[in-house]
């Protein structure tokens, strides 16, 4: 299962590598920070860029949270696993499975690519195909959809990158 540990935002990073470096690979399965990659420009210059997807998030996976838990309180810092009252919650299975999808094997999602039909997204490629109605809205300028997601019955907003594209003619 996934939980979120909580840290200050900009070490997400440090607390991955003191996770990895620190405490016993029998308590978890992997550590993650998940990012986004995505088109920008930069004085005329196309570059693909990669962001943060959930600033102050770190993922773990693992089936021993208390232990995991107990080994963390060892290192210093402000890290804290998202829980509810005594009880440390897994983030839904469902945004699991979506985020072990998008994420295909590494920590980035890729950027996708797309057009509108009407007056709906239609995705051609990339890790949003087929998750079309995730998207809520879509920043066209920035090559940005912006999907929305729960955790720990949290709404929270994923931007990932979308491309634009010229429909095929048929």
């Amino acid at each position: 299962m996934w939980y979120v540990l909580w840290t200050k935002t900009g070490d997400e990073e440090k607390t991955r590598s003191m996770v990895n470096a620190h405490v016993d690979h029998a308590l978890f399965t992997r550590c993650i920070v998940p990012y986004r990659r995505k088109r920008e420009i930069h004085r005329g210059i196309s570059m693909f860029v990669e962001k943060l997807l959930f600033p102050s998030y770190v993922f773990v996976e693992t089936d021993r949270i208390k232990d995991f838990a107990r080994r963390l309180q060892w290192y210093p810092g402000k890290n804290i696993i998202l829980q509810t009252g005594d009880f440390f919650c897994p983030i839904y299975r469902e945004e699991e499975y979506f985020l072990t999808d998008m994420l295909g094997g590494n920590d980035i999602i890729d950027s996708s690519n797309g057009f509108m039909d009407g007056d709906r997204v239609k995705v051609i490629s990339g890790p949003l195909c087929g998750y079309e109605d995730r998207i809520k809205k879509v920043i066209w300028r920035k090559s940005l959809a912006i999907l929305e997601m729960t955790l720990y019955d949290r709404k929270v907003e994923a931007a990932l990158g979308l491309d634009r594209v010229e429909p095929l003619a048929g």
